[in-house]
């Protein structure tokens, strides 16, 4: 078995002795982080607290929970419908989710932050600490709820990091 590396011929300019990476760059190939992700924007804001429960939604969806904002207007029937398309889109998944609902859109002020806490629903236990752990590492708070939900509020004067 040889590797990409064993032939000068396949190796990418920065794997070559001597060459500098730019700034900035990731030498797996991927793009750098825009100026603005996971830091202040250009007036000193920090990320609203929507686009900090987006960008955790994406952290989980990577690592299997299926993550959907605004999914329905009733818990039961968004539950009933988010899992019928995990099963249909993967049969043997097993079935993890988190999701608010669009009546919860209302938590959220014209900038994205919360005028109020927002509930999550979750499938299980292992979501939730799962949630609880991506979202903390957001600069939000969460809390447990009832029947598989938890509450997400901002920190006061906490920015994500």
């Amino acid at each position: 078995m040889t590797s990409d590396r064993a032939h000068p011929r396949h190796r990418r300019p920065h794997d070559l002795p001597g060459h500098r990476r730019p700034l900035g760059s990731d030498p797996r190939g991927h793009p750098p982080d825009p100026p603005s992700a996971g830091r202040a924007g250009p007036q000193g804001r920090s990320p609203s607290v929507r686009h900090r429960l987006l960008t955790a939604f994406a952290v989980l969806n990577d690592h299997g929970i299926t993550a959907r904002s605004a999914l329905g207007d009733d818990p039961n029937s968004s539950r009933t419908a988010l899992l019928a398309a995990i099963r249909q889109w993967c049969p043997a998944a097993g079935g993890s989710y988190v999701f608010w609902t669009a009546a919860d859109e209302s938590c959220f002020d014209t900038a994205g932050d919360l005028r109020r806490p927002l509930t999550l629903f979750h499938s299980g236990p292992a979501v939730a600490r799962a949630v609880h752990a991506t979202l903390r590492k957001a600069g939000l708070l969460t809390s447990d709820g009832p029947d598989h939900t938890l509450h997400v509020s901002a920190a006061p004067g906490q920015s994500p990091g």
